[in-house]
């Protein structure tokens, strides 16, 4: 400890040498800040500032290098030019190429570049030589581009969690802005290179502030937060600064300089300088120059002339050219003018060119020269009607049909989403144009019936352009010519007037809304729908509204303004929905008691995922309708969902098919809720009076839907429209069970399927459906439906289905569906459908659309209307399906449900907690027969066993300490989670033998070992005289005895130890025996001797258990357990590890708070979407260690130097009952770094452990394992809290949530370091696994440290799975040593019924 002390004095020694220097005035050498001396003798060119690792670029006759504060060369290399170093890696510049080098002089990658930039967030933007940007990782791989422009990675404060305090703690995420190299946006991205804030992209946006970042749209500068949302509610300004200190200058649009304050309020207004308003009046009015220009140069048709290389060169033509090429547009070549990026768009037959000439057609230009003589042709007094006038030109009639339908592509776009669209409507378009709109509604997912009506209606110049296009672009629309007011009106039974009504002075607005009003139908099925805009003091846009104005006296109006129109025609608002820049009001004539007004949830196109309510999947769907002729006759009096399946768990049970299904469906883990099954009449008594007999009905979670008529799957799943209520949700076949492969993390398959739609980033849940895969053989085909599609790159069982058959013949399927070689399937196999779908409410618009068009309705054919639109994606599930429908797979199914092996999870419970064990005790017991004994290989484990007595068996599994650790001891709150892993105790007692028995065998993976005839596992075999347990016939010896004892035993020269075998081992399971004895206060007979066996998948001293809990109940019984580890093993271990062992539930954290006398604990669920993996770093650790030993014994020392702080408010029992805010403000500072025995024990007497003792002779790192359980108990309740929030359900909130866990692992891990409690392989595994963000979010070393292992928080998904396998083989590589990842949960202690011999 002294040695690392004195390393790390003159490690900051030397650092403050380089450190405190600058670059001299003449920028030639470096000098010493303070008093300006020469930090040495040379001098160069130039020199730039040093950096860490102390080291500065120069250049002098030879080259550009870098020197280190001696001002000596580091290397012998020579550049163009060098750059400072960032994050241990500096750009360098030779004759033709850039790249990195490290400061040892060597090249950090292969690659060479054109540019680069600097590291930053182990971030570093390049340049190739075609110009475009990347980002590349420190080993020089390429994570995002290419792009236009790059920019560097800046970290992101993050505060998620306002009712959290976060005093000390930052956490902080990195994101960069790229320019995209297709569309010319500006984009923010993480560091695995995807966008931020749901894809929008932006005219200009900068790097985060504060908190903020500034990006700019086509309305001007605006700042947004960190989730993309515009922080000012709409406020847009000429230009901005960031925000300091909660304030920000703008400039307004009117010119004012502001400060303003994070709500947009303005706190300060600036002087104005009358020079700056004089110049931006002059500018003001020339500003008609440059669109002027605009309109002469397409008049003069200069984009074609400079296209065809063919300039007519007139004066006029010289001068307009100019003007363009300051506005951009063309550039001067050395083979003439050519048009740049942005002036192609005025080329012919680009809509761009067809938008500028429609607003700078000379009718608009006149209207705004009211006092002009020339406008006497033009302009009138009263109401002008400009269509009328354009009507008579055909060539600005299709110009401006253009123009619009332009528009209304873009600014419709996703419409039907909010619109009040029902089976059996008849809509009409007032005014609709070329029918955009209505092409919009028909082609969208949400696609209509046969018999809906749709009619567009428009002048009769409009509806004759649109008959016309309709001829070579076909759809169902009816096209109506007329005048909205005087001809006839169709009125229907959805009306909408899409963007007409801003077109015309309120009296004519007036007029068309009576008019429609008188001519509607009843009012119970007339609705209005209104799209316009509502302007305010934001969004005022003042100069269109004077434009419709000086037209024909209309303009934008205000909210006010529209209700007080609606209402004198008889409308009253219904509801208002903001959507793209516009509002959508839906209007009827009777007055609504309540308007309902969404303006607090913007159904805009890049928000509609905010409607969090539509998102979770609920509810689920079960159709059992069916017939089941191949079931005939059996069918006909039991329903095939009622089929009875057997399984063997303790004891045989039969449960019917439907109760398997049931258990996992509603199992805790997948958030369903309800589930409605579909049944026939015939079927509904039989199914009452199952349900009624296990009291399902009583629960509100089931719901029974009749289908009338058997009109196939699609008509079934049709019937629960009402039930779903627009939200998405779950089918599952009715004929079929499931069977998860995934043993290791216990997701079934309807988890992994709602896993997979809430976490992945190409699902829609408002539009998308997700299909599970499955693989079958050729002779199986005519038993399913196939699919084609190719994988996503993050996840290679993700699929975007490209194409789909139900049942198609072997010609077709191998002409059609052979999958990608990169799956990797056998000859012959093809993916078909699984039997879990999730769907989108949308799906029933397609069923009712199909209805009546075939026989029988099917869900698959809905399902390809999706296929079609893009949006069905299938997820290759990690299982086996089962079929109930015919007498041979039923057969299938009912054996392999009756296999002993079988996970208990499919025992037809609802409750996780439920569950047992994953690993079947009668296998273990078995599996002991086969293994011989080390001292005699012709006899078995087993035999040590006597006949006819009782064997007692209990299991524990192995637990994984996340968040808390060595804090135990010190009072804080902890987080444990059980895993997969068990160590199973076989004990026998008998009163003949004086003598204790202990085997220990140690298996990798008992599973494995099942179908493995070739077994080697690791035994250690012990004996020992019962003896040691007492001090006479009736009387237990002592701890102190017993500990000697076991000493004394230990040293014996006839005791022997295996090669890595712990020679402490047997101490756990000795002093074990004797607590429970003293426990139970033995009476009567006692007996003297034991047979132990203990079969276990944990590692020793790995940091996964430290004990094993034999036959214990309730928290007595733990805390015992804890007393032989502290006063037998000489481990000063808290006892968090006991009663993880005995209150664990599967899945679930055992949240334990560390104080007693009566510890406080709980159960916190694992998210879903979530999974923990514990690698085996291969380094031993023990709680029994001098370094665990000296940090406890530290934190002891400075819990008592704080207990007589005159500070401290009240007495407190553990270190972590002192805020962490009043830690820091009164002790952090006034606690030595570390302090010796003997300094301690003169200032303040003995420390307060009873474990530990003070050695005299040390030094303990007092500061540092003082804070530690302090900081780390803030970190756990932190931790906690976000678990346990209601943000952990939030797809939108899910990446930032896993952010700052990560970051509190990551934390508590670097603590440990501080603690010297950290090894270089835990370092090494957590720095790979930081490596892999986006599919794992936090790393850490878990309980006492100083090696063992290192808990990992992931993505529950495939990929995640992978990433640890990488971070493993990377590990191996590296290190030589092997790395053995364990996951999944199992329940804690668990007993099992006594084994007879």
């Amino acid at each position: 400890m002294r040695t690392k002390a004195i390393r790390g004095y003159l490690k900051v020694f030397v650092r403050s040498y380089w450190n405190n220097s600058e670059v001299s005035s003449d920028g030639t050498h470096h000098v010493y800040r303070n008093s300006n001396e020469q930090l040495y003798q040379q001098r160069f060119k130039w020199v730039l500032p040093f950096h860490s690792p102390g080291l500065a670029p120069v250049e002098d006759d030879s080259g550009s290098f870098h020197i280190n504060d001696h001002g000596k060369a580091i290397y012998s290399q020579r550049y163009k030019r060098t750059f400072g170093f960032y994050e241990d890696k500096a750009s360098v510049q030779n004759e033709q190429y850039w790249y990195h080098i490290s400061p040892t002089g060597d090249t950090c990658y292969k690659n060479i570049w054109q540019w680069c930039g600097n590291y930053q967030s182990e971030r570093c933007t390049v340049r190739d030589f075609n110009h475009l940007y990347f980002h590349i990782d420190q080993n020089g791989k390429i994570v995002s581009g290419p792009h236009s422009y790059a920019g560097d990675f800046r970290e992101v404060n993050i505060q998620n969690f306002p009712n959290v305090l976060c005093i000390c703690f930052c956490v902080l995420k990195a994101a960069a802005v790229i320019q995209d190299s297709t569309d010319g946006l500006f984009y923010a991205i993480d560091k695995s290179g995807r966008r931020l804030h749901d894809g929008k992209g932006y005219f200009d946006l900068d790097i985060y502030h504060k908190n903020y970042a500034r990006a700019r749209d086509q309305d001007g500068w605006y700042f947004i937060d960190r989730s993309g949302a515009d922080a000012g509610n709409g406020c847009r300004y000429s230009q901005i600064e960031n925000f300091y200190n909660g304030q920000a200058l703008v400039q307004l649009f009117d010119g004012r300089r502001c400060v303003i304050n994070e709500q947009h309020q303005i706190v300060e207004q600036l002087k104005e300088s009358q020079t700056e308003n004089i110049s931006q009046l002059e500018k003001l009015s020339q500003a008609y120059w440059s669109p002027f220009a605009l309109k002469i140069g397409l008049e003069l048709k200069l984009p074609e002339q400079i296209e065809k290389k063919d300039v007519n060169e007139t004066e006029m033509l010289e001068h307009v050219s100019r003007v363009w090429k300051d506005l951009g547009l063309i550039k001067q070549m050395k083979n003439g003018l050519s048009l740049t990026e942005k002036g192609r768009l005025l080329l012919p037959n680009n809509i761009t060119r067809d938008r500028v000439l429609y607003w700078l057609q000379d009718r608009y230009l006149i209207k705004w020269l009211p006092t002009s003589s020339l406008t006497s042709k033009y302009y009138s007094s009263t109401c002008p009607d400009v269509f009328a006038e354009i009507a008579n030109d055909p060539e600005l009639m299709n110009l401006s049909q253009r123009v619009l339908s332009s528009y209304a592509e873009q600014d419709w776009k996703g419409i039907e989403t909010i619109l009040p669209l029902h089976s059996n409507q008849k809509i009409v378009d007032l005014g609709g144009g070329l029918g955009t709109l209505l092409k919009q509604i028909i082609h969208s997912n949400f696609k209509l019936s046969a018999d809906q009506h749709f009619i567009c209606f428009d002048r009769p110049e409009v509806i004759a352009k649109a008959i016309e296009q309709n001829q070579s672009q076909p759809s169902n629309i009816e096209f109506v010519s007329g005048d909205l007011f005087f001809s006839h009106l169709p009125i229907g039974d959805l009306n909408i007037l899409s963007r007409i009504l801003h077109d015309w002075p309120d009296d004519k607005v007036q007029q068309l809304l009576t008019r429609i009003h008188e001519q509607s139908l009843d009012s119970s099925r007339c609705t209005l729908c209104v799209i316009e805009r509502e302007v305010d003091n934001i969004r005022s846009h003042s100069l269109l509204s004077l434009h419709m104005y000086l037209l024909q006296r209309a303009h934008e109006r205000t909210r006010s303004e529209w209700n007080k129109l609606f209402e004198s025609s008889g409308w009253y608002v219904q509801q208002r929905i903001p959507f793209s820049g516009h509002t959508v009001m839906l209007l009827e004539k009777e007055k609504a008691t309540s308007t309902i007004s969404m303006t607090e949830v913007p159904i805009e196109k890049n928000n509609l995922k905010k409607n969090q309510s539509k998102l979770q999947v609920r509810k689920a769907v079960i159709p059992i309708a069916g017939l089941a002729t191949r079931m005939m006759p059996q069918s006909f009096v039991q329903p095939k969902v009622l089929l009875p399946i057997v399984q063997k768990n303790d004891t045989w049970h039969v449960r019917p098919a439907l109760q398997l299904l049931l258990a996992e469906i509603l199992s805790s883990d997948t958030g369903i809720e309800q589930v409605a099954l579909i049944t026939s009449p015939g079927q509904l008594h039989i199914l009452y009076s199952y349900l009624k007999s296990i009291d399902y009905l009583s629960t509100n979670q089931i719901r029974v839907i009749i289908q009338l008529e058997p009109l196939g799957f699609g008509h079934a799943i049709l019937q629960a429209e009402e039930f779903i209520d627009g939200e998405p949700f779950l089918v599952v076949l009715g004929d079929h069970l499931f069977r998860s492969n995934d043993n290791n993390n216990d997701r079934s398959c309807v988890k992994q399927m709602i896993n997979c739609f809430h976490y992945s980033s190409v699902i829609d849940p408002l539009s998308s459906c997700l299909t599970s895969v499955g693989i079958c053989s050729e002779t199986e085909i005519s038993e399913t439906g196939l699919l084609q599609g190719h994988t996503r790159n993050t996840d290679d069982r993700l699929f975007k289905i490209t194409d789909m058959a139900e049942k198609p013949s072997i010609d077709i399927a191998r002409q059609k569906f052979v999958p990608s070689r990169s799956l990797k399937l056998g000859e012959n196999e093809y993916l078909c459908q699984f039997g879990i779908d999730i769907l989108s409410s949308s799906i029933f618009t397609i069923l009712r659309s199909l209805t009546g068009s075939r026989q029988e309705l099917g869900l698959r054919d809905a399902m390809q209307h999706i296929q079609h639109k893009g949006q069905l994606f299938g997820y290759r599930v990690n299982g086996t399906r089962y079929d109930l429908g015919n007498p041979q797979r039923y057969w299938e199914t009912l054996k392999a449900f009756a296999d002993p092996s079988l996970p208990k999870k499919f025992n037809g419970t609802f409750s996780a907690s439920m569950s047992e064990p994953q690993t079947d005790v009668d296998f273990v017991w078995h599996l002991l027969n086969r293994i011989r004994l080390p001292s005699s290989h012709k006899h078995s484990v087993q035999s040590i066993f006597l006949s006819g007595c009782p064997v007692f068996v209990s299991s524990a599994p192995a637990r994984l300490d996340v968040m808390g650790g060595i804090a135990d001891y010190s009072g804080s709150l902890v987080l444990q989670y059980p895993l997969a892993q068990r160590t199973f105790a076989f004990v026998q007692s008998n009163f003949e033998q004086p003598l204790i028995k202990i085997i220990s065998v140690h298996l990798n993976d008992l599973k494995k070992s099942s179908n493995n005839n070739e077994i080697s596992p690791m035994i250690w075999e012990k004996t020992l005289s019962s003896d040691i347990l007492f001090e006479s016939s009736s009387r237990l010896s002592t701890y102190e005895t017993i500990q000697h004892r076991l000493l004394q035993w230990q040293n014996d020269r006839s005791t022997k130890f295996e090669e890595g075998e712990p020679v402490n081992w047997i101490y756990y399971l000795v002093g074990i025996l004797h607590s429970l004895m003293g426990h139970k206060q033995l009476n009567g007979s006692i007996p003297r001797g034991f047979s132990i066996v203990i079969v276990s998948e944990v590692p020793c001293n790995k940091g996964l258990a430290s004990c094993l809990d034999v036959q214990l109940s309730g928290s007595d019984l733990a805390l015992l357990c804890q007393r032989v580890e502290n006063h037998v093993v000489r481990s000063g271990c808290g006892f968090m590890d006991q009663m993880t062992s005995v209150y664990a539930q599967q899945n679930q954290f055992l949240s334990l708070l560390c104080q007693l006398p009566n510890p406080p604990h709980t159960n916190v669920s694992l998210p879903s979407g979530l999974r923990l993996f514990a690698l085996d770093s291969g380094v031993k650790r023990s709680t029994s260690s001098d370094a665990y030993r000296r940090v406890r014994t530290a934190a002891f020392m400075g819990h008592k130097i704080l207990s007589k702080s005159d500070e401290v408010d009240q007495p407190f029992n553990y270190l972590c009952n002192i805020p962490l805010s009043q830690f820091n403000a009164h002790f952090r500072s006034r606690l030595p770094l570390q302090i010796s025995a003997e300094d301690f024990s003169e200032q303040y007497g003995e420390h307060s452990d009873p474990i530990t003792k003070l050695y005299m002779d040390e030094i303990y790192p007092l500061l540092n394992a003082t804070k530690h359980p302090i900081e780390e108990h803030f970190r756990v309740t932190t931790f906690q809290n976000i678990l346990k929030s209601s943000n952990m359900s939030s797809p939108l909130l899910f990446k930032e949530n896993m952010e700052i866990l990560g970051e509190l692992m990551l934390q508590s891990h670097f603590s440990y370091s501080a603690c010297d409690l950290g090894s270089d392989e835990t370092d090494l595994l957590v720095e790979l696994a930081k490596q892999k963000q986006g599919l794992l979010f936090g790393a850490k070393i878990t309980g006492g440290g100083g090696g063992g292992t290192v808990a990992i928080l992931a993505s529950d998904s495939d990929a995640a799975s992978r990433a640890v396998q990488e971070v493993v083989d990377t590990y191996k590589k590296k290190t030589n040593r092997l790395c053995t990842i364990f996951s999944g949960s199992s329940d804690g202690l668990t007993r099992y019924k006594p084994i007879k011999c």
